[in-house]
């Protein structure tokens, strides 16, 4: 993931704006911090598009699985020094967006790290990983999470598209300011209440109640759809088309959203056929002879 190039989108509104004490050149950056390091082996905070980044190293040094792992007081170890170095470059309370690339983390080491930020006024709003567990972990702990393919993982070697990422699973209820965003399916065993976020590029499957904010087929798949057991949401996409729902029009059975004809449609669970719908909608695109 280029990290130049990141756009968060933060539940708490417009970041604060903040001076960027790493707003360098990346070989300067690196001389600043550690000269025995590489860049890539350091904990680092960067400010990007006026939002700030705690980036941090992989596991390991390099790809070789004999490699010993990095201890993760080192790592703590490197965000208080940072911490240490660069708090007065902030304003309180700024959002921080925790990058964690491919390194697994538990829920006590989020925990520590948000303690760390928190200690110096900052908070940690976000965290960004490619790593399944890692997402399931930081919802579990209260975070908003992104969780993004590996580099290249949407085309493979010859160009062609591959497959979407594993669904996934999530078994809570998402509280107000919780964002969950995903290169795939999202399958949640538990209620989004109003204030949560769920955006997915493929489907969506909630089972339980749906008060918050759904959008399936971020991206631009209209194939996609989204079912609860009870369909009250604040708003409710599929690609690009806003579904239109009542909010006091409280089903007794499970329902699903999906986009036919021009617009998002919501019909009972039991009478949707996708393979019908896929049908209708590619003999909606072929021009008539």
């Amino acid at each position: 993931m280029d990290e130049e190039k990141l756009t968060v989108t933060s539940d708490s509104g417009q970041s604060p704006e903040a001076e960027n004490p790493d707003n360098l050149p990346e070989e300067k950056e690196a001389e600043l911090l550690a000269p025995q390091q590489s860049l890539a082996e350091q904990v680092r905070f960067k400010t990007v598009n006026r939002q700030l980044y705690l980036i941090l190293p992989n596991d390991r040094a390099s790809d070789d699985p004999d490699t010993p792992a990095r201890p993760w007081s080192d790592v703590l170890t490197q965000l208080e020094q940072r911490l240490l170095g660069t708090e007065k470059f902030w304003t309180p309370q700024t959002p921080v967006y925790l990058q964690a690339l491919d390194r697994l983390l538990d829920v006590p080491q989020l925990q520590e790290i948000h303690s760390a930020l928190a200690a110096y006024n900052l908070r940690l709003v976000q965290v960004i990983t490619k790593r399944r567990q890692t997402a399931i972990n930081a919802v579990t702990a209260g975070f908003s999470v992104e969780q993004t393919p590996a580099p290249n993982a949407l085309q493979s070697p010859t160009g062609k598209p591959l497959p979407p990422e594993d669904p996934l699973y999530l078994q809570m209820t998402l509280r107000a300011g919780t964002e969950i965003r995903h290169s795939g399916s999202v399958i949640i065993f538990g209620d989004v209440n109003g204030g949560a976020e769920v955006f997915a590029t493929g489907d969506i499957l909630i089972w339980g109640k749906l008060r918050g904010l759904a959008h399936a087929g971020y991206g631009g798949n209209s194939q996609a759809v989204v079912m609860a057991l009870s369909l009250m949401p604040t708003q409710l996409r599929i690609a690009d088309s806003i579904a239109m729902v009542a909010p006091l029009n409280q089903s007794a059975e499970p329902e699903i959203a999906f986009f036919a004809n021009g617009r998002v449609m919501i019909v009972p669970a039991k009478n949707f056929d996708r393979q019908s719908l896929m049908e209708a909608n590619r003999s909606s695109l072929t021009p008539n002879p």
